[in-house]
């Protein structure tokens, strides 16, 4: 029996949807609704302290990429979601705390 790989995410299938729900990532796990971002910040490895929670003001997508606008600040990209969605990169941040590129998968 062949294995099938599940289709590719097709860049005009990507929103907010996309987004929803727990992620986890190597230095703090996202969990996204419609209207917000909880961050939930890695403290000493395991345990985790309640970190910012941001408003999204506005959802544009592109070619493989989503750029979620802050209410108060500036904005993040995510890119390179695998063909089954359970992975993702959030884009090295350009200002701000100019963080690294980071991977997510769902947790």
């Amino acid at each position: 029996m062949l294995a099938i790989a599940p289709p590719a995410i097709a860049a005009e299938d990507l929103s907010i949807d996309t987004l929803l729900g727990r992620w986890c990532g190597p230095t703090a796990d996202y969990t996204f609704s419609r209207t917000k971002l909880n961050v939930e910040l890695h403290d000493r490895g395991r345990s985790l302290k309640h970190g910012p929670v941001l408003t999204i003001q506005k959802v544009e997508t592109g070619d493989g990429w989503i750029n979620l606008k802050w209410k108060n600040a500036g904005n993040t990209v995510f890119w390179k979601f695998s063909d089954d969605g359970q992975e993702m990169f959030q884009h090295a941040n350009e200002s701000g705390d100019h963080g690294p590129e980071m991977k997510f998968h769902r947790c």
